[in-house]
């Protein structure tokens, strides 16, 4: 059990050992997204945003639910323990926080 509950500590370590998916993590952490609303906020190219998903899907952080057209990306339940409070929306993938306009 202890072993069991390690390993998955590690996946997810792992997964946000990106600074990129640390911050795509922290951002979702205040509501969900959409790949393309991500895109813009960090400048990323879409498939980027999508590889980065996957490898946070795959750990158990987060999960795409259909909403209409609208995939959303949020933040699983059990992961939201895991990692401490969000900071604002504003913050980048270089840890830097974004000005409003």
């Amino acid at each position: 059990m202890a072993r069991a509950r390690t390993e998955q500590v590690v996946r997810r370590l792992r997964a946000l050992a990106d600074p990129t998916r640390l911050a795509i993590f922290d951002y979702l952490k205040t509501g969900p997204s959409s790949v393309g609303e991500i895109s813009t906020v960090f400048s990323l190219a879409q498939p980027t945003v999508s590889v980065h998903l996957k490898h946070l899907r795959e750990a158990g952080l987060v999960s795409a639910d259909r909403n209409g057209p609208r995939l959303e990306i949020t933040v699983n339940r059990a992961a939201q323990s895991f990692w401490p409070k969000s900071s604002p929306r504003s913050c980048r993938a270089d840890g830097s926080a974004a000005r409003s306009s």
